[in-house]
């Protein structure tokens, strides 16, 4: 038997893939450990491929760490709960329950997770001051905004 964990979806989730031998992890582990003949490698290839190419590369810029610090703080989740955006080794970071993640920058106010693809613009009001952050995710038509607290 084999169980192969993974913090995210993008080779497994929905992508039609009816059995194992076309997941390339699964593909590597079957060709490293049971058997380097295995006929699986073309397939997970392929499937790798069309993966890569349903992805739209994001633009990423360098953050201004003068810029940074007002964006940091807690901000109300829907389900009530603080998510903390914080400042380290250069970066913005995200942190909820389910741990920190890095946040890249695409534009002024504008910022994607790589993890999960969330994007987030920070609002401001008419003082320039952020007051929330808007968030999507790719696949839900919803725009959730989050109050800084």
């Amino acid at each position: 038997m084999f169980v192969a964990l993974a913090n995210g979806g993008g080779l497994s989730a929905g992508n039609g893939i009816g059995g194992v031998e076309g997941n390339a992890l699964a593909c590597a582990v079957l060709i490293a450990l049971i058997d380097a003949s295995l006929p699986c490698a073309a397939g997970s290839a392929a499937n790798v491929a069309r993966w890569r190419a349903g992805i739209a590369p994001r633009p990423e810029l360098a953050p201004d760490p003068a810029v940074l610090p007002q964006y940091t703080g807690s901000y109300r989740r829907p389900n009530g709960e603080p998510a903390r955006i914080f400042i380290e080794r250069g970066q913005l970071w995200w942190q909820t329950t389910l741990g920190p993640y890095a946040m890249t920058q695409e534009a002024p106010d504008r910022f994607f997770m790589k993890a999960d693809d969330h994007t987030l613009v920070f609002m401001r009001d008419e003082s320039g001051r952020v007051t929330h952050v808007d968030i999507t995710w790719p696949g839900d038509p919803a725009t959730y905004s989050l109050p800084r607290m």
